[in-house]
């Protein structure tokens, strides 16, 4: 299971969604890394750190994670 760590509104009213990565167990942010023709994401990054020393894991569609991440980004499309 993934840990959703902070669900946090910007100004421009996005939000901002904060969770444990599953892969090296460090937090990041959760962002989309492709999206499809439909606009549907094909991959997820987890970026770690704030710095110009920029940490990212990736999952794609085959990752075991893949399913979990969708359902905790779809609250950010909601």
């Amino acid at each position: 299971m993934i840990e959703v760590v902070e669900i946090k509104k910007l100004q421009n009213k996005k939000l901002s969604i904060t969770v444990i990565c599953p892969k090296c167990g460090e937090e990041g942010t959760l962002r989309v890394g492709k999206r499809n023709i439909f606009g549907r994401p094909m991959k997820f990054l987890v970026v770690h750190g704030k710095e110009w020393k920029k940490k990212t894991c990736s999952f794609g569609s085959t990752s075991d994670e893949y399913e979990v991440l969708r359902e905790i980004y779809s609250i950010k499309e909601e």
